[in-house]
């Protein structure tokens, strides 16, 4: 029985040790091997009660590790290119650029980015993907935030939004509906559903009028 025990035991501290650490620094992997290490001592002790504790939390200190490591690769690549974008945008009002589309597309990196620390808590991340998929998760975001936004542009533009506007605010006018629409999830998608819905009244009452 303690023959059996023991292989058990061991068979468990291995399987845990080769559990994936990609996103974690050397030191963090010292600390996850050392809290495995008590392990092995238990089990040179044939104290076999306390393994499966030990081995829980080491793997819940991995996985706490790995997934803090992810948030932060994933935060880090988002906020270079916003502040990329920022600094873009304050030397294009700073040299006096008068191109709304270009300001409504900094707007939408900067709003898709605000949305992403207002549902940092929310973000759920394995830890277990590689550094260059959470850089590619990140750029894939604040690209589809530039998509809402120029959706937004081209919304002002067929007067869906903002059609009293004159042309000494749509600078702001298209930065502001960049900014929410690249924010919220639901701007565009509302948006849509409202331009659908016009349209098909709009077939029906032409439907309607061609019976009469």
């Amino acid at each position: 029985a303690s023959v059996s025990f023991s292989a058990e035991a061991l068979s468990k501290l291995q399987k845990a040790e080769a559990a994936p650490a990609l996103s974690l620094t050397e030191k963090q992997i010292i600390t996850f091997k050392r809290k495995l290490g008590a392990g092995y001592v238990l089990a040179l002790q044939r104290n076999w009660n306390e393994i499966d504790k030990v081995i829980r939390e080491a793997l819940s200190y991995l996985q706490h590790r790995n997934t803090e490591s992810a948030r932060r690769k994933f935060l880090e690549a988002g906020g270079v290119i916003a502040l990329v974008f920022a600094i873009i945008g304050l030397l294009m009002y700073v040299n006096g650029s008068e191109n709304k589309w270009y300001y409504g597309i900094v707007f939408g990196v900067l709003g898709a980015y605000t949305s992403i620390w207002s549902r940092y808590g929310k973000l759920v991340f394995t830890g277990l993907a590689s550094s260059w998929l959470h850089y590619l998760e990140a750029a894939s975001r604040l690209f589809v935030g530039v998509i809402f936004a120029v959706v937004a542009m081209f919304a002002i533009k067929c007067g869906l939004l903002f059609s009293q506007i004159g042309e000494e605010i749509a600078i702001f006018a298209y930065s502001l509906a960049s900014f929410a629409a690249s924010f919220s999830e639901r701007f565009i998608p509302s948006l849509i559903e409202k331009f659908i819905n016009e349209s098909l009244k709009d077939n029906e009452q032409t439907i309607d009028n061609d019976i009469e």
